[in-house]
C-alpha cells in the first residue's frame, strides 16, 4: 500500500465507513464525543477549546477542559458549491484535514477537498469572528480556493493545511500528502492566499523509501521549529501502520532535520508516536498550547472498539535537548501542576524502548536499577530522571536515558543519545 492511489482510496473507504457509525463511543482517556474524530485540530478560546474534524461539513466540537467534548454542529450544512466547479470529479462526502488558527481578529480555517486516489486537490479558506455558535458574531464565511493541484501538472498534492505565523509575524501555509511530499507557501496576511500567483512552493520533507508522509504541523519552540509529520499508512482500523515523527529548523522555511541530523528531504525524521497496546496507527497530529502547556492532539484506531477512528490527547513534554516526546494520554480534566514534583521513583515500572512490548524494570532506593537483569543507575533533580545503563559498544561507554517524569509521577518518557523513545508506567511502587 505505497501507492498515493491506493492509500487515498483506503482512507477515503475507512472515513465513510466510520462516519456512518454516527454515535460518539467513549473510551478511555477522553469522554464523549470523541470518535468517530479524525484529523483533529484544536484552539482555545474565551469560551473554551474548539476541535474540528475531516466529515460531512466539517464536524465541531467542544470542551471546557480538553477531557470531555461535546459536538457542537458543522463548519458547512451543505459542500460549496464551487468545489463541484473545481473539481467535476467530486461527488461530496468528507472535506479533510481542517485547520484552525486566529490572525488579525479572525478565526481562520483551511480546509480541502480531493478526487479520491489522485492529486487533483483543493484548498481554501473559511473565516469566522467568533467559535461559539451562540455568540451574534457567529458565522462562517466561506472564501473559497486558496490553493489547488493538478494530476498530470503537479508533483504535489493540495491536501493537509496548516496555517501559521512565524516570529516576525510573516503568515505561511504549509500542507502536503503523498506525491512529493510536504511543501510551505508565503501567504498574504490580509487575504489569506498566497501571497504571489503562482505560488511559490518550499519543499519541506519527503522520503526516499516511500511516498507515504503527510500531515504537517509546526510548531515553535526554544528558538526552533519543530515539524510533524504522520508516515505510513491511515485508514485501516487496527492494521494502520500510521505513526507520528519530527524534525527541526531554525527557521521556518527549513532545512529541516532529525535527531541525528539527517535532513527531513532525504527521509529524515525523528519518532515521536507509535502504535502500542489498543492504541493503532496514532497521526494526524496538531498541538495547541494551554495552561503554558503543550498538548499533543491526535488521532488513533482503538484496538478496544473494532478500530474505531478515535481523539486522543496527550501532554508533550520537551526535553533539555530541546526535542518534544509525548506523554500518556490525560485521564481528566486539566488541573494545576503539583506545587512539589515527586522525590523519589523507587518501585517496579514496565519499561519500553520505541514502543516495544514493554520490560521488567525496577528503580532501587539509593540510585540501582535493574531491566530485567541489566544493571544501570538512576538519578532524579526536579522532574528530570537520568537512567545510566554501562555499555562497552555505547557512546562513551553507556546509554543515558534522559526522561522526563510526568506531575502525577505516574510513568515517565525521554530519549537516550540516538534519540530512541523511553517509555515507562509505574506498576508497583516501593514502599519507604
Amino acid at each position: 500500500m505505497n501507492s498515493p492511489m491506493l492509500n487515498h482510496g483506503l482512507r477515503c473507504f475507512w472515513l465513510a465507513l466510520m462516519g456512518s457509525l454516527g454515535a460518539a463511543i467513549s473510551v478511555s482517556a477522553q469522554t464523549g464525543a470523541v470518535s468517530p474524530v479524525h484529523d483533529p485540530t484544536v484552539i482555545q478560546t474565551d469560551s473554551g477549546f474548539y476541535l474540528y474534524s475531516t466529515g460531512t461539513g466539517i464536524p465541531s466540537f467542544h470542551s471546557t477542559n480538553l477531557y470531555d467534548w461535546q459536538a457542537s454542529g458543522r463548519v458547512f450544512t451543505q459542500i460549496p458549491a464551487w468545489i463541484f466547479q473545481e473539481l467535476p470529479a467530486f461527488k461530496g462526502g468528507h472535506l479533510w484535514a481542517p485547520d484552525i488558527s486566529y490572525h488579525n481578529g479572525l478565526y481562520l480555517l483551511y480546509y480541502c477537498a480531493s478526487i479520491f486516489g489522485k492529486n487533483d486537490s483543493c484548498i481554501a479558506l473559511a473565516v469566522n469572528k467568533s467559535l461559539d455558535p451562540a455568540s451574534p458574531a457567529y458565522r462562517w464565511e466561506d472564501r473559497g480556493l486558496i490553493l489547488k493541484s493538478r494530476r498530470g501538472q503537479d508533483n504535489w498534492n493540495a491536501i493537509d493545511p496548516q496555517g501559521i505565523t512565524d516570529e516576525s509575524g510573516r503568515r505561511w501555509l504549509v500542507f502536503g500528502s503523498y506525491w512529493s511530499g510536504i511543501q510551505m507557501t508565503a501567504l498574504n496576511p490580509d487575504t489569506g492566499k498566497p501571497l504571489r500567483q503562482p505560488p511559490e512552493l518550499i519543499h519541506l520533507a519527503s522520503r526516499k523509501d516511500s511516498t507515504a508522509i503527510e500531515a504537517p504541523f509546526i510548531v515553535r519552540q526554544g528558538g526552533f521549529y519543530y515539524l510533524f509529520v504522520s508516515f505510513d499508512q491511515c485508514c485501516k482500523g487496527i492494521e494502520s501502520t500510521y505513526h507520528l515523527l519530527v524534525g527541526r529548523s531554525p527557521a521556518i522555511t527549513g532545512p529541516y532535520v532529525d535527531f541525528t541530523g539527517k535532513p527531513m528531504l532525504q527521509g529524515g525524521a525523528t519518532l515521536v508516536l507509535d502504535s502500542y497496546g489498543s492504541v493503532h496507527g496514532p497521526g494526524h497530529n496538531s498541538v495547541v498550547q494551554s495552561s503554558g502547556r503543550h498538548w499533543l492532539v491526535h488521532h488513533f484506531y482503538d484496538g478496544n472498539n473494532q478500530g474505531a477512528r478515535t481523539l486522543q490527547i496527550r501532554p508533550l513534554y520537551w526535553l533539555r535537548n530541546g526535542w518534544p516526546v509525548a506523554g500518556e494520554p490525560i485521564e481528566g480534566p486539566l488541573t494545576p501542576l503539583p506545587a512539589k514534583p515527586a522525590t523519589s521513583v523507587a518501585g517496579i515500572w514496565d519499561f519500553s524502548v520505541n514502543f516495544a512490548p514493554a520490560q521488567r524494570l525496577e528503580l532501587q532506593p539509593q540510585g540501582k536499577a535493574l531491566a530485567e537483569t541489566k544493571p544501570g543507575s538512576w538519578s532524579l533533580n526536579g522532574n528530570w530522571l537520568t537512567l545510566r545503563w554501562p555499555d562497552a559498544a555505547a557512546p562513551q561507554g553507556a546509554w543515558v536515558d534522559e526522561c522526563v517524569l510526568a506531575p502525577n509521577g505516574q510513568y515517565f518518557v525521554g530519549r537516550n543519545q540516538s534519540g530512541v523513545v523511553i517509555r515507562a508506567t509505574v506498576s508497583a511502587r516501593r514502599a519507604k
